[in-house]
């Protein structure tokens, strides 16, 4: 539920979506929406199926990628100055605004490369969504394995 302050300013950002939203048509919605859809339009279909222009799939590369079965969207992957490859990319908002950067847990070869995107990019928040060490299943027997190198000082 939406906050009120004494003068009737409505704080929640949801409440204001909402209202926005119910004082448009659906065909007003509709041309909004595919307007949208029609800034993205910024590649040609034939870049995302040209499999050889992947940096992930560059020989030397690998080493620096945690999972090699998650590859990074080239076009909005995040370039790094003086680094040949980082796996990250940019989340854009509709608008194409930067909100966030997507990354694997960094590697012990790749924490320098992770803390220079930080750097780069400005980062004023870092969220992690796993443990260092996680359970898992390797020959039937449970294990911890690492899923992010300690890139905080310690």
């Amino acid at each position: 539920m939406a906050l009120k302050a004494n003068h009737n300013v409505i704080i929640s950002t949801q409440q204001q979506f909402l209202n926005a939203l119910h004082e448009k048509t659906p065909e007003l919605i509709k041309s909004e929406w595919n307007g949208k859809l029609a800034k993205v339009e910024g590649y040609s279909p034939k870049a995302y199926d040209d499999e050889e222009a992947k940096a992930a799939k560059q020989p030397s590369e690998p080493r620096k990628t945690r999972y090699r079965s998650i590859e990074c969207n080239d076009y909005e992957r995040i370039k790094v100055d003086g680094v040949g490859y980082f796996h990250g990319n940019a989340i854009k908002d509709c608008d194409g605004k930067k909100l966030f950067i997507a990354t694997q847990g960094p590697t012990e070869l790749s924490m320098k490369d992770f803390w220079k995107v930080i750097i780069q990019e400005r980062c004023k928040v870092i969220v992690m969504l796993c443990e260092v060490y996680e359970p898992a299943v390797e020959d039937g027997k449970e294990v911890r394995k690492e899923r992010s190198n300690c890139y905080w000082p310690v």
